[in-house]
């Protein structure tokens, strides 16, 4: 079919429209930037006449810088320049978002799009009915506008870019690409994470740079206070110790991937990576992160060990001998330790840990009767914690658990709706390494297995910085699921 080109000015002029528009969105009230972001639909009247090949070079880029500052820049550091608060983060992603906006204009970027989607018609059906419950929670929130800018904060970081991974990442080189940039970028933050814990003090929050502060008041109370029961707690560039630790655990099943089936400096990186995220994961002095990562292990054991009896690789065979050894010989140490140890380290080990435990408990048994009372579509997003009103013992309004948060933000049906979304995905990876045909079969279990221990981890924090990991690998195990050949390749189970 013979395509229309357009003129090479139409697409230099959006590129620029689009870098305006995202300093616009960034810099100004967002009042002010959202008038420059109906003028990108306009080409959509004229979609007839638009098809072009869409710069998915530049774009996939951006993806992956965007996810490497997400990552790397320290998120408790931002610059003040008007309006909002901006992090070098939030202006590539909201490049890449205006980018791929304009992309949509052409028919044949939005062909590949439709076409991918209608491979997973069920589990995109889950994902719009939970963004249907989410998007009306909002609407229907006692105060609207705030409720509708968190929800669009929520979209930006988490539905979208699970979009634009299934419109941009085709090959394998793409999927492993992504799923490498995770590793290096784990690996430089467990390093970063070493030096604060010996030196006790978060590594960037002394940073001067002109226009530069901490993000929030509430960030720098969270960074005021990073000792409990006489340890050090390590955040690295997180905003919160727990969200490191959620981080290293979402990132460990990845890492015992590319340790049996990267190869060359992927897999040097990977065999440094796994003791690292064990080592980080104690730095944060998180409790359910340490028992997860028990989970963990003796989950990569079992993985290791029939990819044992199905390899037909003798290199393959050798590496997965190794690892399974050595998961082996952890997990063991692992319960001898949790047998061993005194109990009061996970039942508390002083009254500040005692009362944390206590208060989750306190906060269900305050918050169930609330989601009872409206379970359909809430009370509006990011409403939890004030219509929770649990006081903390930093004298601010706290919430520990995201499944309460985000049952209280969007009803009860929206948290189930959650639970089957992910769980598809989950069950689509496990189902992937099992299809002799697939290329990444066991990248997929892996992911999915990061996938499970991320939501475990969720139950003891509300906050919800890592979202985007679940979508990204929620997004990684769908196109794992797709690619699959005739021409087989050594597959892990």
């Amino acid at each position: 079919m013979k395509k229309n080109k357009v003129p090479l000015w139409v697409l230099i002029f959006g590129m620029f429209y689009a870098v305006i528009t995202g300093l616009a969105v960034a810099l100004f009230p967002w009042w002010m930037g959202a008038l420059f972001v109906p003028p990108l639909f306009v080409p959509l009247l004229f979609r007839g006449f638009i098809s072009f090949e869409p710069p998915t070079a530049l774009l996939t880029a951006l993806l992956f810088g965007s996810l490497g500052l997400f990552l790397l820049w320290p998120r408790y550091l931002a610059f003040q320049l008007a309006g909002p608060d901006i992090t070098p983060q939030r202006l590539v992603h909201m490049v890449l978002i205006l980018v791929w906006m304009i992309s949509l204009t052409s028919p044949i970027f939005r062909d590949t799009i439709a076409t991918r989607i209608k491979q997973h018609p069920k589990t995109i059906a889950l994902l719009g009915f939970l963004l249907f419950l989410r998007v009306g929670s909002a609407i229907l929130s006692d105060y609207p506008l705030p409720s509708i800018y968190s929800l669009i904060n929520e979209l930006m970081s988490g539905a979208l870019v699970f979009f634009m991974i299934l419109s941009l990442v085709d090959r394998q080189e793409k999927v492993e690409g992504l799923a490498k940039l995770l590793l290096y970028c784990g690996l430089v933050m467990g390093l970063l994470t070493l030096y604060e814990f010996a030196t006790k003090s978060v590594i960037f929050s002394q940073v001067h740079i002109p226009g530069m502060k901490l993000d929030s008041e509430y960030l720098v109370q969270a960074l005021a206070d990073k000792s409990r029961s006489g340890s050090y707690r390590a955040q690295s560039t997180f905003a919160n110790p727990l969200l490191l630790a959620e981080f290293a655990v979402f990132l460990l099943p990845i890492a015992f991937y590319f340790l049996a089936m990267g190869r060359g400096l992927v897999r040097k990186v990977a065999l440094f990576s796994v003791p690292l995220l064990i080592v980080t994961e104690y730095c944060t002095g998180s409790r359910a992160g340490l028992a997860v990562l028990a989970v963990i292990l003796l989950a990569a054991t079992v993985i290791f060990a029939r990819g044992l009896m199905t390899s037909r690789r003798m290199g393959a065979v050798g590496w997965m001998l190794v690892v399974a050894i050595v998961m082996s010989g952890m997990a063991a140490v692992s319960l001898l330790a949790f047998v061993d140890l005194d109990l009061s380290y996970f039942q508390g080990r002083s009254l500040t840990e005692v009362q944390s435990s206590n208060a989750r408990i306190q906060m269900m048994e305050k918050g169930i009767p609330l989601i009872l009372d409206k379970p359909i579509f809430g009370y509006g997003i990011s409403r939890a914690a004030v219509v929770l009103g649990f006081i903390g013992t930093n004298r601010m309004l706290t919430i520990d658990n995201f499944y309460l948060s985000y049952a209280l933000d969007a009803g009860l049906i929206a948290l189930c709706v959650f639970f089957a979304f992910m769980f598809t995905i989950m069950y689509t990876g496990v189902r992937a390494s099992m299809n002799p045909a697939n290329k990444q079969g066991g990248l997929g279990v892996f992911l999915a297995l990061s996938i499970a221990g991320m939501l475990m981890v969720m139950s003891i924090v509300s906050l919800d910085y890592n979202i985007p990991l679940l979508f990204i690998a929620a997004a990684l195990i769908l196109v794992i699921s797709r690619n699959d050949s005739s021409t087989a390749k050594e597959k892990l189970i």
